[in-house]
């Protein structure tokens, strides 16, 4: 969680490569039950690295924080201008359409 929240947008993917390679958990939750992959959309870290944190890394876009928000909720709450890592997002391949309903 520091390396992200002091990096913010100049984490690279190879950091965010040699942290997981040196223990940092993928699915593991931080304050407020977020994400690594939240955590990243929260720090408006670089699109590349969000994107590879799923499709290199496997973050789960199905994982919900405290509030119930998953990396979709997160994105449109937090970034000014969602619009880009939204429709990068949407068209992962591990993006399907059941995943939009939130019960």
């Amino acid at each position: 969680k520091g390396m992200i929240e002091k990096a913010k947008s100049s984490l690279t993917v190879d950091a965010l490569k040699a942290a997981l390679h040196n223990g940092a958990k993928i699915h593991f939750r931080h304050d407020k039950g977020q994400s690594l992959l939240q955590l990243l959309i929260i720090n408006q870290c670089p699109v590349a690295v969000i994107v590879a944190c799923v499709t290199d890394f496997g973050a789960d876009l199905q994982m919900v924080d405290n509030d119930d928000c998953r990396a979709f909720e997160t994105c449109v709450l937090v970034d000014p201008d969602p619009c880009a890592l939204l429709t990068k997002l949407l068209s992962l391949p591990q993006v399907q359409p059941a995943m939009l309903y939130n019960e």
